[in-house]
């Protein structure tokens, strides 16, 4: 009798453990369902931050583009002063008369 108590006994506690196995597995499950949250909230993050990473350096090359283009007509624009002035130097050196007509007209298309 006393072994039938003491196996009883035994197999309570058998039991006893097994829940707490189970809590501690639900335990561990809740856990990582968390950890796998996070995960999604984190990678969603930097999917996101990457996107916009994407389209700055798209604006930035844009820009960049945009500056050599307003570069090449300022540099455009300069040489054509020059060619105007020395156009306009010359003229007044050969023919003086003509000069001043001349001088008003390549202003008038310098504006």
């Amino acid at each position: 009798q006393r072994l039938e108590i003491e196996l009883c006994s035994l197999k309570e506690e058998k039991d006893e453990l097994l829940k707490d196995i189970e809590n501690k597995d639900d335990e561990i499950r809740e856990k990582l369902k968390a950890h796998d949250k996070r995960i999604k909230e984190y990678e969603s993050r930097i999917n996101c931050l990457e996107k916009q990473n994407r389209e700055l350096k798209d604006k930035v090359e844009k820009q960049r583009i945009r500056i050599i283009q307003c570069q090449n007509q300022q540099t455009t624009a300069s040489e054509e002063r020059k060619l105007l002035k020395d156009k306009v130097s010359d003229l007044e050196k050969t023919n003086p008369t003509l000069y001043v007509a001349e001088a008003a007209s390549l202003f008038q298309q310098a504006i």
